[in-house]
């Protein structure tokens, strides 16, 4: 009822705070095409704020991430996961009757479900290793895939509170060396205001 209100009166900005947020998934799935559908139709902006990542991924073409008051990132979605994860996730479905011993040596094992094993690869290492899984197993099917969007997010948030945590010392380091430098100082006049010299 509250998004049928919103669009009552035709907005050139539609402001939504996580939409889908309690809804089963045919819901989700709906609203999220509707919503995609209107803004093509009626060339309107769409503000989404959510924690749901799902929106996000189905609705969003430019994502900005704000934290502490600060925009740490403004651009495409595709773009986040370039510059925020190095890794790609891996899925292997080996030939019946080729065993799943052994995978480890390929990488981090991140999920096995037989025939499937999913590894967690750096990006650069993912071509070097399937070459190899390729040539000393028989091989299905491949899936290259990135990491979850959440898991992304995660670790832009992870960076961004030990970066602030690091700036915060600075400055209190800084602080702390100019409150001694001051200290010194001060102590350095009295002396020589006591004696008429500074004493040694």
């Amino acid at each position: 009822m509250e998004l049928t209100a919103a669009l009552l009166h035709n907005p050139e900005v539609l402001f939504l705070d996580e939409p889908t947020i309690g809804l089963d998934v045919v819901a989700q799935h709906n609203i999220q095409q509707f919503l995609k559908h209107y803004q093509q139709e009626r060339k309107i902006t769409i503000l989404l704020t959510s924690h749901y990542m799902k929106d996000v991924e189905a609705l969003c073409r430019r994502l900005v991430i704000v934290a502490n008051g600060r925009i740490h990132y403004d651009g495409s979605l595709g773009g986040i996961i370039e510059q925020a994860s190095t890794e790609r996730l891996v899925t292997v479905q080996l030939a019946d009757g080729e065993s799943i011993e052994g995978m480890e040596q390929y990488g981090q094992v991140e999920q096995i479900n037989p025939p499937q094993v999913t590894l967690r690869l750096t990006r650069d290492d993912v071509p070097g290793t399937l070459s190899r899984i390729l040539d000393q197993r028989r091989i299905v099917d491949v899936v290259v895939a990135e990491p979850p969007l959440e898991e992304v997010l995660k670790n832009v948030f992870t960076a961004v509170a030990k970066a602030d945590e690091a700036e915060a010392e600075a400055e209190a380091e800084a602080d702390r060396s100019d409150q001694s430098t001051s200290t010194s100082r001060t102590a350095a006049r009295s002396s020589r205001d006591s004696g008429g010299r500074q004493i040694p």
